[in-house]
């Protein structure tokens, strides 16, 4: 005698994709069990996965291959791109320390730095953006002029306003 899908039994039926079992969770699919877990929770990774591990805590993974001469398709910034963007970083925190100065020393009745001191550190900021522009992004005479403003810029504004005998 063969059951049709109608007949129902006394044996428990399994849970439909819709309907939960007992303890509130959906069954697994059809033709798949639940990895069991062991004993810390984890569950194992399937058979010919194991190899694809991360290392297990406390331990480092080997390095393998040459790790300095790959060629990752970064470029990397000139050296004189970077020197040009710490140079262009301290005139512009100079221009932004001088006018805080400024305003906080007005705040409290005190005299402050100067329009002029001010002003000028502010124009030191803003060529030494310009000449960073310029030095990352051209080449040639142009570079080579924004490679060469940039430091006489700063030498200027330390001689005149921080380093000279007034």
């Amino acid at each position: 005698m063969s059951k049709s899908d109608d007949d129902t039994s006394d044996e428990e039926q399994m849970p439909t994709d819709t309907e939960t079992t007992p303890t509130g969770e959906l069954p697994a699919p059809a033709g798949k069990l639940p990895a069991p877990a062991d004993e810390t929770g984890e569950v194992p990774a399937p058979i010919g996965e194991t190899d694809k591990l991360p290392a297990p805590a406390g331990e480092l993974p080997a390095l393998t291959g040459d790790l300095g001469g790959e060629h990752t398709g970064v470029r990397r910034p000139a050296r004189q791109n970077v020197i040009v963007g710490v140079l262009t970083c301290v005139l512009v925190i100079m221009g932004i320390g001088m006018l805080v100065a400024q305003i906080v020393s007005g705040a409290n009745g005190q005299p402050g730095p100067g329009a002029l001191a001010v002003g000028a550190h502010l124009a030191g900021a803003t060529i030494g953006v310009c000449c960073y522009q310029v030095a990352a992004r051209r080449t040639g005479r142009l570079r080579v002029a924004a490679l060469v403003v940039l430091p006489l810029v700063i030498v200027a504004l330390a001689w005149v306003f921080w380093l000279s005998p007034s």
